[in-house]
């Protein structure tokens, strides 16, 4: 937020605890936003899960006649479709007991064969059984990161977009993502899946940056610069052109 400027103020949005689906998340934000602007012009932003919660609830703005001047998404994408879902979910948590059994020294047992055929309650029931050894090993701050975050991610899975015709920014980090469960679902075009729903989508990449280091310097000092320009209302020409990639 300094690298915008003192006279920038940024507000940010807490996460609702019900963990609701996307679009149910982005009618409360738009009830609030109502609330405390009931005039002028939004402009609205967020990092992954963040970003699809901005692009719905820009949607909704704009369609309650409310002006949204552009969205801005911090390397935010939109999950593939996938055949079976069980079997997607076997897949991603035996391979997340593999990533704490790396991770921490652990010796966690979870296969794929065990999970396969389970349904999604029931899968979700033995991991948290397995990984139990974690509470010994990370902060419960973390733990609880964990499940917020798979929350979250079972709710961006069953979101239905539509398309939007407000300015998009997509701010695309191009390197593979360490420390990272491989899942089928997020291997995402070079418009993380919002090619075809914007209208007026401008992608810019931030050169040697991956998913979670975006926010970080050095990637963090060209998409804020990039950033800056568009909140003093410039378009291209003036922005930060050599990472500009598509329109």
């Amino acid at each position: 937020m300094d690298l915008l400027g003192d006279d920038q103020p940024v507000y940010g949005l807490e996460r609702f605890e019900d963990a609701p689906p996307v679009e149910e998340r982005a009618a409360r934000y738009v009830r609030h936003l109502l609330e405390a602007q009931p005039e002028g012009a939004f402009r609205l932003g967020g990092w992954s899960f963040g970003g699809v919660l901005a692009y719905e609830t820009a949607r909704q703005l704009t369609a309650a006649g409310r002006e949204v001047e552009f969205v801005a998404l911090f390397d935010a994408g939109l999950p593939l479709a996938v055949d079976d879902e069980s079997d997607t979910l076997a897949r991603r948590f035996s391979a997340f007991a593999d990533y704490i059994n790396e991770t921490y020294g652990l010796e966690v047992a979870l296969t794929y064969e065990e999970l396969s055929g389970l349904d999604e309650e029931s899968q979700f029931a033995l991991v948290m059984e397995r990984a139990a050894p974690l509470v010994d090993h990370i902060p419960p701050a973390a733990l609880t990161h964990q499940l917020t975050s798979h929350q979250d991610t079972r709710s961006l899975e069953a979101y239905k977009p539509e398309p939007y015709d407000g300015h998009v920014v997509l701010y695309y980090a191009p390197e593979e993502t360490p420390w990272a469960v491989r899942d089928a679902r997020y291997v995402l075009d070079g418009t993380n899946g919002f090619g075809g729903l914007c209208a007026d989508l401008e992608i810019v990449t931030i050169p040697g940056a991956h998913h979670l280091n975006l926010l970080d310097p050095p990637g963090v000092g060209v998409l804020a610069a990039h950033l800056e320009a568009r909140l003093a209302g410039r378009r291209e020409s003036d922005a930060v052109p050599t990472s500009i990639t598509a329109r």
